[in-house]
């Protein structure tokens, strides 16, 4: 997270978008990464966050599983923002757009 947080302060952005940001994810030790590099960049006045895949336990894989997981997208502003609101793509019914 010092890295990551390290090359946003060095490009100096407006806005950040990211994903598969772990908000208490055993994967990650249970750090809220989203909190975590709030904290290190101090020029982003606001901050939004949404989940984007969330499930109990994944037991996968074998020889290691992920366990809870609970990824978000993470935004990070200069500027205040308005309301966050996950709109997901419509899922596909089958395999037969790949037939095409």
């Amino acid at each position: 997270l010092d890295a990551v947080a390290e090359y946003i302060r060095a490009e100096n952005p407006d806005v950040v978008l990211l994903q598969e940001v772990d908000r208490g994810a055993s994967r990650t030790g249970w750090i809220d990464q989203h909190a975590e590099l709030l904290s290190r960049l101090p020029l982003m006045r606001d901050e939004r966050s949404c989940w984007y895949w969330r499930a109990l336990y994944v037991p996968g894989p074998k020889h290691e599983h992920l366990g809870r997981v609970h990824m978000h997208l993470s935004v990070f502003s200069k500027y205040r923002l308005g309301t966050c609101r996950r709109v997901p793509l419509p899922l596909i019914s089958s395999d037969s757009c790949l037939m095409r």
